[in-house]
């Protein structure tokens, strides 16, 4: 953990203050310079899960693709069960060492 001197912080007048809200269009900017890879996993984070999906339909779909795509249509998601099992199956006969088989599996029965 960081240990800051804080009066500098407190002595700073409200005037002076600055907002730290980010808005939407400094966010688009900023991810626009990233790959799709990125783009996508921001909005997967952030529950934009048919804009993760968008992306990740032209892009390779391995391991990491293969989970958002299969987690963006789970029932937290988009609520397509059944693409959501598609991917999970995806990763269970693609990747069958990965450590997400067993997660995949137990979607799938779930």
């Amino acid at each position: 953990m960081i240990d800051l001197e804080k009066a500098p912080l407190l002595n700073t007048p409200s005037a002076n203050w600055v907002e730290d809200h980010i808005f939407t269009e400094e966010i688009e900017k900023a991810l626009s310079s990233h790959s799709p890879r990125i783009q996508a996993r921001y909005a997967f984070l952030f529950g934009d899960y048919a804009k993760a999906v968008k992306i990740l339909q032209n892009e390779d779909q391995d391991l990491d693709a293969l989970f958002m795509l299969a987690y963006s249509h789970d029932k937290s998601g988009l609520q397509k069960p059944a693409e959501a099992k598609r991917y999970f199956q995806a990763i269970i006969e693609r990747y069958p060492h990965s450590l997400w088989v067993r997660e995949a599996q137990k979607q799938i029965k779930n």
